[in-house]
Order: C-alpha cells, then sequence, then structure tokens
C-alpha cells in the first residue's frame, strides 16, 4: 500500500522534475489530482477542464507549474 492512489478512472501520470509532486489524470472527466511524491498524499485537486477530458500535463522545469491540455484544445496553467 505505499502506492499513490491514481486518479480514480485509470489514467496517466507525470512526476514534477524536482521529483517532490506526481500530477494524475484521467481521459474523459477532466479531474486532475496532484499528490506529494514523498507521503502519498494529494496535495491539489484541478477541475478545471471538467467535463471536458484531460488529454496531457506537463510540469514547468522549474516544477513550480502545471500545463493541462484538453478537448476544445484549452490549456489550462496552474
Amino acid at each position: 500500500s505505499g502506492l499513490i492512489r491514481p486518479h480514480p478512472r485509470e489514467g496517466k501520470a507525470a512526476y514534477s522534475p524536482d521529483g517532490k509532486r506526481v500530477a494524475t489524470w484521467g481521459p474523459t472527466d477532466g479531474l486532475v489530482l496532484v499528490h506529494d511524491a514523498a507521503t502519498r498524499a494529494e496535495t491539489f485537486r484541478f477541475e478545471g477542464h471538467k467535463g471536458k477530458g484531460v488529454y496531457h500535463a506537463a510540469w514547468s522545469p522549474d516544477s513550480k507549474r502545471l500545463a493541462i491540455g484538453g478537448a476544445r484544445n484549452e490549456v489550462h496553467v496552474w
């Protein structure tokens, strides 16, 4: 049980470049979860693409921002 519980709809994951956080997302509901990689605790929940789907997420090189791309060619930067 040392694993991070991924997005409930089993999607993809991206570790931040500093290795401190991991984002997980599912393909259809627009929800992105961010976990602390060391404690496995959920630290953020992004619903900016809610109901639209998330296709990809990528961390900035300094690990401070997360870009989330979804349906309708939208990108949100958090």
